[in-house]
């Protein structure tokens, strides 16, 4: 099964352990993770196993791993979503590693070196990185009809991530695309590349 990793970097320190759910926006950005995570999950698709991470980069960088919510009939909402991050983040937390993408818990908060470490271990475990930008070229570059390699995306959170990290992901050749002539949110771009790849299952059905 093909794997995907979106990975929504933030320029910003990892929330309290007791932020408030009554200013998200104000909270690390927890808004725009949330809305990522309720973009992504629950959701249904065979042909991929998607986990999503949230990085946040400042003093003491840490991310944040999500593999999916629970199947339910009642919808999930913003502040529930960022009350289960709040949770997640009173729990033990250890360093990020290769065997952490096997970490099957819903939500899981690690502890990073630097903004390098995450990028080392995904590119050990041979993910190519893509890099969501203005001046890329069209997705259709990708050819992702018919491939089954890993795949990494990378984007920024509500503000541009730093040109000393973005120096780094040209370093490691992170091929830059992008969604279109417009700017969008991160979870506007992160439905737009399921759809590119649920177009390519309907063709193979």
């Amino acid at each position: 099964m093909q794997k995907i990793l979106f990975v929504v970097i933030l320029e910003e320190e990892p929330p309290k352990l007791d932020f408030s759910l009554k200013n998200l926006p104000g909270e690390s950005k927890i808004d725009v993770i949330a809305r990522n995570i309720l973009n992504l999950f629950p959701r249904s698709n065979s042909q991929l196993s998607v986990t999503y991470y949230a990085i946040f980069t400042k003093n003491s960088p840490m991310v944040l791993q999500v593999n999916g919510l629970s199947v339910r009939e009642k919808w999930y909402d913003e502040i529930e979503i960022a009350a289960f991050i709040r949770d997640a983040l009173e729990m033990s937390k250890e360093g990020f590693k290769v065997n952490s993408i096997n970490n099957k818990k819903e939500l899981q908060w690690y502890t990073l070196d630097d903004f390098q470490h995450f990028f080392k271990v995904i590119i050990e475990l041979q993910f190519n990185p893509i890099y969501l930008h203005e001046l890329g070229e069209p997705i259709e570059t990708l050819q992702i009809k018919g491939k089954n390699e890993n795949l990494a995306f990378i984007l920024g959170g509500r503000q541009d991530i730093s040109p000393d990290h973005e120096h780094y992901i040209d370093k490691i050749k992170a091929k830059k695309i992008n969604l279109g002539e417009k700017s969008y949110l991160a979870s506007t771009c992160i439905l737009k590349i399921l759809y590119e790849f649920e177009k390519v299952g309907e063709e193979f059905h």
